[in-house]
C-alpha cells in the first residue's frame, strides 16, 4: 500500500507516490465529473492506500477577507463566502483560517477555501468506492504560496507545471491568482495590482521556462528563479491538526447530504465546475462592519472589474497596503500556527510486534513504514494476540509528528492510538507498535 499526492485539474489527474517522492508522476485522464476510473488507474499503478489532494485553479477558489473580530466565525465566515463564491457554500465544501490580524483598523485577515460540492462528492464516493483515503484538500495556490512563505514583502509567483498560473501572495496567505495563457500578461497583471489595489509587488518568483527572456519585469522588482513543484511540496509536508480556526483544508471524510445529494444526481445552484471564463482562483473581498450591515468590496480577475463596489476606491487600497506591508506592531500572521518540527524517520528506531495472530502482519506494517521513510524498522511478536488496532508507544523525547505520521498512514484500516505510557529513557527502540485486529 502507498501513500500519495493527486493534483487535478479539469481534464487530468497527477499522483506522486510519497515513498517516492523524486519518482514519475502517473497521469490519468477523467471527464471532469466522475473521477472513479482514473483514480483507478493510479490505485492499480501506486496501490494507493490514502491520498493528498491538490485542487486546480479551475475547479478550486480561494478568498482573502478582512472583518471585524466579531464575525470571525465559521458559520458568519460560510456566510459571507456564498455572497461571492458562484457555487453553494456549505461546511462541507469549504474552510477557513484565521491568518493576520490588522490592529489599527481592529480587523483580522481569513482566508477562505471552497471547491464545488458536486465535484468533491464524486470525489469522495470515488475515493470510498476504491478505499482510498482522502486526508485533505488544498487549492494549488495555496500550496504555491506555501513555497515562497520566506518572501516578506508581496510578491508575485509565476508558475508554468500542470498548469500555468500567476499568484499573488505574502508570507503563504494568498490575495488572488489566475490563469495565464503566456508571458505577456505579466506585466499587464503588475500593473493591474498597483492600479486596483495600490501594492507594490516586491518580487517575481517563477518557474516558468525561457521567462528572463520573454519578459521585461520593471525595475524596482527583483526576478527570481525558483523550483516550484507543489506535488512535492505537499508530499513533504506534515498534515496540520488542531483548531478549525488555525488549519486550513477541505475534508471529504463526512459527506453525508452531498454524497447522497450525488448518488441521487441532484443538481444545486454552482454544482457544475466553472466555466472556462470563470478560470480564476481568486475572489479577494475587503468586508467592513458598517453602520447598516457589512459593506464590501470584490474584484473578479478574469474581466478586471469590479463586482461590487460599496468602498471608495483609496479606501480599498489603503486597507490592502495596509495587510501586505505591515508595521512593526502588525505583523502578518499574528495568528498563524507554529510549525512542526522536522522529523528524520530514517532515525527513528522503530519495533513491530504482531499482536493479532495472523501471520506476516508486522512485515506489512514494516514494509508501509520504509516507504514513508522509516529505515531502522525490527519485528517480533507481542505478548498476546488479542490486541485490536495498533497501538503506538514512543519515548518522551520522540517528537509527536512520528505517531501522526502512524495515524495517517494507517487510520484507513486501524484505529490507531497512542499509548499514554511512554517507553523508558533504556529501551533500545524510540517508537513500539502493537499491530492487533484491523477495524476502525
Amino acid at each position: 500500500m502507498k501513500h500519495c499526492v493527486f493534483y487535478i485539474t479539469r481534464k487530468k489527474i497527477w499522483a506522486l507516490s510519497l515513498a517516492d517522492r523524486l519518482g514519475k508522476l502517473i497521469e490519468a485522464d477523467w471527464d471532469g465529473v466522475n473521477p472513479e476510473a482514473a483514480f483507478k488507474k493510479i490505485k492499480s499503478k501506486l496501490k494507493v492506500s490514502s491520498a493528498r489532494l491538490i485542487l486546480g485553479d479551475e475547479i478550486s477558489y480561494c478568498l482573502a477577507l478582512l472583518i471585524p473580530p466579531g464575525e470571525a466565525t465559521r458559520e458568519k465566515i460560510r456566510g459571507m463566502a456564498s455572497n461571492f463564491i458562484p457555487e453553494d457554500v456549505t461546511d462541507y465544501n469549504f474552510d477557513w483560517k484565521l491568518v493576520g490580524r490588522e490592529k489599527k483598523e481592529n480587523q483580522v485577515l481569513v482566508q477562505v477555501i471552497a471547491t464545488p460540492g458536486k465535484l468533491l462528492s464524486n470525489i469522495s464516493l470515488a475515493a470510498r468506492s476504491l478505499k482510498i483515503k482522502i486526508i485533505d484538500i488544498l487549492p494549488v495556490s495555496i500550496v504555491l504560496s506555501s513555497q515562497v512563505k520566506s518572501e516578506k514583502g508581496p510578491t508575485l509567483i509565476l508558475w508554468q507545471g500542470q498548469e500555468r498560473l500567476g499568484v499573488v501572495a505574502q508570507k503563504g496567505i494568498v490575495f488572488f491568482s489566475e490563469s495565464l495563457t503566456d508571458l505577456t500578461e505579466i506585466n499587464n497583471l503588475l500593473a493591474f495590482t498597483k492600479d486596483r489595489y495600490g501594492l507594490k509587488i516586491e518580487r517575481v518568483v517563477a518557474d516558468w521556462e525561457g521567462i528572463e527572456d520573454a519578459v521585461s519585469v520593471p525595475q524596482g522588482i527583483a526576478l527570481l528563479a525558483g523550483k516550484l513543484n507543489p506535488l512535492l511540496s505537499l508530499a513533504k509536508s506534515t498534515v496540520t491538526k488542531g483548531e478549525d480556526k488555525k488549519v486550513l483544508s477541505i475534508s471529504a471524510q463526512k459527506p453525508q447530504v452531498a454524497a447522497a445529494k450525488a448518488r441521487e444526481g441532484q443538481l444545486t445552484r454552482g454544482d457544475n465546475l466553472k466555466e472556462a471564463d470563470h478560470r480564476l482562483l481568486i475572489l479577494v473581498s475587503l468586508l467592513f462592519a458598517a453602520i447598516a450591515g457589512i459593506s464590501a468590496a470584490v474584484f473578479l480577475l478574469g474581466t478586471r472589474q469590479p463586482i461590487t463596489s460599496n468602498l471608495r476606491q483609496d479606501t480599498s487600497k489603503k486597507v490592502v497596503d495596509t495587510i501586505l506591508s505591515p508595521t512593526p506592531s502588525q505583523s502578518l500572521p499574528s495568528e498563524s500556527p507554529t510549525p512542526k518540527p522536522s522529523v528524520n524517520f530514517a532515525q527513528v528506531r522503530v519495533n513491530i510486534l504482531n499482536g493479532n495472530g495472523i501471520p506476516g502482519s508486522a512485515l506489512d506494517i514494516a514494509g508501509i513504514l520504509r516507504e514513508a521513510g522509516f529505515e531502522d524498522i525490527s519485528t517480533g511478536n507481542a505478548d498476546s494476540y488479542s490486541y485490536k488496532g495498533i497501538t503506538v508507544s514512543l519515548k518522551k523525547e520522540i517528537a509527536r509528528h512520528v505517531y501522526e505520521e502512524i495515524e495517517v498512514l494507517f487510520n484507513n484500516d486501524y484505529q490507531v492510538t497512542l499509548s499514554s505510557q511512554l517507553l523508558s529513557p533504556g529501551n533500545e527502540f524510540d517508537a513500539v507498535i502493537v499491530v492487533g485486529q484491523r477495524g476502525i
